[in-house]
């Protein structure tokens, strides 16, 4: 089903650069999450005319038809669904470094199209498709998919007491491959003494690794860096269609460590009890 823009084909097709339909679009907005078991790809589309538009939500004659594709793997999967808002499953293990998402829209039976946006050069405002047939394109989109992704975003960095620091200091040093938290002797104590529970966890999340993530955030948009910390961070975006240069650092550190902010609500709790 691979096809470009500037194919000539017998029949017409709403694609970018192509004028067969006039006024005429097919978009696709996509957000890709990564978890350890799956990669959830959800999908948006939005298409006119509205001739097309209601033989794919109103029949099964059109359908959207979004391929997954990985070289590395060789994992290669059609996807079809009549519903504009579309959640597509796979299995982690099935995608490594580059993956494609190609959204199409196809004739899934003999199917005959009417519109008034077909270019007047066809001499017709009906066009009869076949099974099979490309209607529409939109713009194909890759992310990256790493094993780094799954490791949790704690791992990039190194706690390292310094007996130099002043009592509550720390201090980042973002140049060796591993991000290197330099905390006086008494934050030290403290990070070791409630990491291992769930709402001391919390607590370190939303301080002093929130903190540290969002000045790493910012020294990546400063300089690409490659560190071993850098890549991490990186991989773990790229899922997420997170633009580093749009989006501030720290919504960004939001997003990579899952809202932290929620977490706390085992506070209460245990204040009260």
């Amino acid at each position: 089903m691979k096809f470009h823009s500037n194919t000539a084909l017998p029949y017409p097709v709403i694609a970018d650069k192509r004028d067969d339909y006039l006024d005429s679009f097919y978009n696709v907005e996509s957000n890709v999450l990564a978890t350890n078991n799956e990669v959830i790809i959800t999908l948006k589309h939005s298409l006119s005319p509205y001739d097309i538009e209601k033989l794919i939500t109103y029949s099964t004659e059109l359908s959207f038809a979004v391929i997954i594709r990985c070289r590395s793997t060789f994992y290669k999967k059609v996807f079809f669904s009549q519903d504009k808002d579309q959640v597509l499953r796979v299995d982690s293990l099935q995608l490594r470094d580059d993956v494609w998402i190609e959204p199409y829209i196809v004739a899934r039976k003999r199917t005959r199209v009417s519109s008034k946006s077909l270019n007047q050069e066809y001499g017709t405002q009906e066009i009869d498709y076949e099974s099979g047939d490309v209607i529409a394109k939109a713009l194909e989109r890759k992310f990256i998919m790493s094993k780094d992704a799954f490791k949790p975003l704690e791992s990039i960095f190194k706690i390292i007491k310094d007996e130099k620091l002043e009592e509550g200091e720390w201090e980042l040093d973002a140049e060796p491959d591993k991000l290197e938290l330099r905390v006086s002797p008494k934050l030290h104590e403290l990070e070791s003494n409630i990491r291992s529970t769930k709402l001391g966890r919390a607590v370190l999340l939303n301080s002093i690794y929130y903190a540290a993530v969002v000045e790493a955030i910012q020294v990546l948009k400063e300089d690409p860096m490659d560190t071993k910390w850098a890549k991490v961070l990186k991989s773990k975006m790229a899922p997420l269609g997170i633009d580093l240069e749009r989006i501030p650092s720290y919504k960004i550190a939001n997003i990579l460590l899952n809202k932290p902010a929620l977490r706390l609500s085992d506070i209460d709790f245990e204040l009260n009890s």
